[in-house]
């Protein structure tokens, strides 16, 4: 997963002001497509990229 504004990946910790948020889901099998989701806000991708990165790591 990862967050990218105006398709170019970002830095959480240093979020761009202005631009076009998308959360990729990127697969381990090579095979299967990307899946992009896209949000209005870069801030509220960027909290819920870490939202869903949490959930991930404790599963």
């Amino acid at each position: 997963m990862e967050l990218l504004v105006n398709d170019q990946s970002v830095d959480l910790a240093n979020l761009p002001r202005k631009g076009k948020p998308v959360i990729q889901f990127s697969f381990i099998e090579k095979n299967k497509p990307v899946v992009k989701i896209p949000f209005t806000e870069i801030d509220l991708a960027a909290k819920w990229l870490t939202y869903l990165d949490n959930l991930r790591k404790n599963i």
